[in-house]
């Protein structure tokens, strides 16, 4: 694989959003969460539980979920749904649709449920397994009634074990102090991109910022065929969807990983400027690996004098560096 460098010159701020009016903490919180907010769905349903002596009984319950895949698959625990007769998931857009169980995993306590409905807003699910304590998460559920509810906090430990039931031992969760409380269960645990790393699963009763949401990475693996790659607008003016790609590495070798395909480019726009074209692979933004669309819009708080893409164009790396340059007025 040959290597290009392009250097661009721009006579205007590379200004690629306009975050910069909240703290840093603030600014990292409410993009996450606004990347994940949108698919992220109320349960509501009824259960039909053993009343003895007097027979079976029904009761209403709540839970969260996240929508997984844009034609209507929904991810949520399994003691969400257990039981149910009847199921609806609520949108934040205000719509809502019944929903049917299509399957189950209870020993990890993992369930997928189906709703009518296409061209939904979906989250990104990450990796969980290069959590470390200390490490910034953000819940997202309906916990007690009060719908798309945002908490933040951190990883506490990693691959905890918990006893749900006297049968029933889950193995290697997320340990956090984010609030989390009966309803929380089955929404997504994000990272600071906004990157699902976890399912909230369970609290101690009586403690105080003990949680715990099952890793992402095993569950990733069993639903890969369920998530297929979606073009989506990200920045610098550039339709894409995420693509296989193969890099070479001097000490690995070839090695499949992931990148951007762009699939369009906006006449005018940032893109078009730096001369990205319909068929490049983008790979890194600033040195930062980009493996799927969402990856791009975790770019900048402000405005920046220099960026650089990495991008796979014929088989080649090529690196475009883009600088602005003070606009001669003379």
């Amino acid at each position: 694989m040959k290597k290009f460098t392009h250097i661009v010159e721009i006579d205007k701020k590379l200004k690629i959003n306009d975050n910069g009016l909240l703290d840093a903490y603030s600014a990292t919180v409410t993009a996450a969460a606004a990347k994940a907010g949108p698919a992220t769905v109320h349960i509501s349903l009824g259960k039909r539980i053993e009343a003895w002596p007097f027979g079976p009984d029904y009761v209403q319950g709540t839970g969260s979920g996240m929508i997984i895949n844009k034609n209507g698959l929904v991810l949520t625990n399994d003691h969400v749904v257990r039981n149910s007769s009847s199921i609806m998931v609520h949108l934040p857009d205000g719509r809502s649709f019944r929903g049917e169980v299509v399957g189950r995993d209870p020993a990890h306590d993992v369930a997928l449920v189906r709703i009518d409905s296409k061209n939904l807003p979906t989250v990104k699910l990450g990796t969980s397994q290069s959590l470390l304590p200390g490490q910034l998460v953000i819940a997202i559920g309906n916990p007690l009634g009060f719908t798309w509810t945002v908490t933040a906090g951190v990883v506490s430990a990693t691959h905890r074990e918990l006893w749900i039931s006297r049968q029933q031992k889950l193995k290697n969760l997320i340990q956090t102090d984010v609030s989390i409380n009966p309803g929380n269960s089955g929404g997504p645990l994000i990272n600071s991109r906004g990157e699902v790393i976890g399912i909230n699963s369970a609290m101690v009763i009586g403690a105080q910022g003990i949680g715990f949401a099952i890793e992402i990475d095993p569950i990733r693996k069993a639903l890969k065929d369920f998530l297929a790659a979606e073009e989506e607008m990200i920045p610098l003016g550039i339709q894409g969807k995420r693509e296989k790609v193969d890099l070479e590495n001097e000490k690995q070798g070839q090695r499949e990983s992931t990148g951007v395909l762009v699939t369009d480019v906006a006449t005018g726009s940032l893109a078009d400027q730096l001369g990205i074209i319909k068929g490049d692979v983008i790979i890194a933004l600033d040195g930062q690996r980009v493996e799927d669309p969402k990856d791009m819009g975790a770019s900048y708080p402000n405005s920046t004098d220099q960026l650089k893409l990495s991008v796979i164009r014929d088989g080649n790396l090529h690196e475009i560096i883009a600088r602005t340059v003070a606009k001669d007025t003379a």
